[in-house]
């Protein structure tokens, strides 16, 4: 991956994980095949997977340990975009808040651990586009989950999470 897929400069890479190489983009991406060919030969969940998970997290220069913080995060999404986000030319894009730091958990998603089928993230999640935080608490975080995803969808987005009520889906 070269370029940004947010705003197409160039993107770093450490470890697995390739990042927007400015200062004011968050994007960041996991080379996808790398990850699962490092882990499939753990059972997911297990201490040997987790221990993977860790070293390819800290190769990347991730923080592991964040006591008490939480993050509001938004993961960009593959695929065909439903009728109003196309007329409104927005984007597919999921919304979570977490305890862990937005790139450990968008590795999660990516991997299938903790995350739902309904949400589609293991397979669509193409990259995380922003992060906000931390938050001291994880009401704080929640709060803001659904003010970004409700904000998100008025302004044209496909909205997936859990931060966006049913009369908006």
């Amino acid at each position: 991956m070269n370029k940004c897929p947010t705003c197409h400069k160039n993107m770093s890479r450490a470890g697995l994980l390739y990042r927007c190489s400015t200062k004011t983009c968050e994007t960041a991406s996991w080379d996808k095949i790398e990850v699962q060919e490092k882990i499939k030969k753990f059972d997911k969940g297990s201490e040997k997977w987790k221990q993977q998970v860790n070293k390819i997290l800290l190769e990347a220069g991730v923080e592991l340990e964040l006591r008490n913080k939480y993050y509001v995060y938004q993961l960009k999404m593959t695929g065909e975009l439903k009728p109003r986000a196309r007329l409104m030319e927005g984007i597919k894009l999921y919304v979570g808040e977490t305890g862990l730091h937005p790139i450990h958990r968008y590795l999660h998603h990516i991997l299938g651990y903790n995350t739902t089928t309904k949400s589609k993230a293991q397979e669509l999640a193409s990259s995380l586009v922003k992060y906000e935080g931390p938050y001291e608490t994880r009401t704080e975080a929640k709060n803001k989950e659904k003010e970004t995803s409700v904000a998100l969808h008025k302004s044209g987005h496909e909205v997936y999470g859990n931060g966006l009520e049913k009369k908006f889906k």
